[in-house]
């Protein structure tokens, strides 16, 4: 077999489409940030185009899932420990730095689990950092699928939205025929019609995106009136 282009150690490979995938290590001249390619069928090698790579690092570990290479930890050029996750899409050959992990260290193992909701987790276990070897097992969660819900709502002019995503963390709410706030309390305008309210993870290493309707309906028979309250008609003869 054709041997890599450059002698390494400490670094991580991943298999995506019939491909043997090689980032990272170090090498005699320190930490590497280069990616290659093997084909297997031609016994060659190619590098890879990477947009807005990490810092080169070696030590890190790596999890391949749905065309996305996960990257967590490792060592740099200092020695220094990381924490840093990054997501590398083979589609668009782009890396994407994710919410840091809770710990720096390097040279730990991973393995990935999904829930029936396609929710997935990285766990990391043990490794080693400044404090030693290590024991423990981290958790990364992922969303890959942003929700909002209710996914339709129907409303009065000045009528109020509770929406909810699926997150434990910050998101970006927008909205069109009305005004939503950062917790996605959605209050509807005066004209009526269908409307979008938007929500954004840029958490994420890939920016998720959700939407929800709003239908403003009329104008409200009891316009004061909070809640609890009740209307009353009166009927001319």
């Amino acid at each position: 077999m054709e041997p890599l282009p450059v002698a390494l150690s400490d670094h991580v490979a991943a298999v995506h489409d019939g491909h043997v995938y090689v980032y990272g290590g170090r090498t005699d001249d320190g930490p590497n940030g280069e990616m290659w390619r093997y084909a297997p069928s031609e016994d060659s090698w190619s590098q890879v185009p990477q947009a807005n790579p990490p810092a080169p690092r070696y030590g890190m570990t790596g999890v391949y899932n749905d065309d996305r290479w996960w990257i967590y930890g490792g060592q740099d050029g200092s020695g220094d420990y990381l924490n840093e996750v990054w997501v590398f899409d083979f589609e668009s050959k782009q890396w994407r730095q994710g919410r840091s992990n809770v710990v720096s260290v390097s040279d730990s193992a991973a393995a990935l689990t999904v829930d029936s909701n396609g929710v997935f987790s990285v766990l990391t276990f043990g490794g080693q950092n400044s404090s030693g070897y290590q024991g423990k097992t981290f958790r990364y969660t992922s969303y890959p699928n942003l929700v909002i819900s209710p996914s339709l709502a129907t409303l009065y002019p000045g009528g109020r939205q509770q929406f909810l995503v699926n997150v434990d963390y910050p998101v970006e709410w927008s909205a069109a025929g009305g005004y939503v706030n950062q917790n996605g309390l959605y209050m509807a305008g005066g004209l009526p019609g269908y409307y979008h309210v938007t929500v954004i993870d840029r958490m994420e290493e890939f920016d998720s995106v959700s939407t929800a309707v709003v239908q403003v309906i009329g104008a409200d028979p009891c316009p004061y009136l909070g809640y609890g309250g009740y209307c009353e008609f009166t009927f001319g003869h």
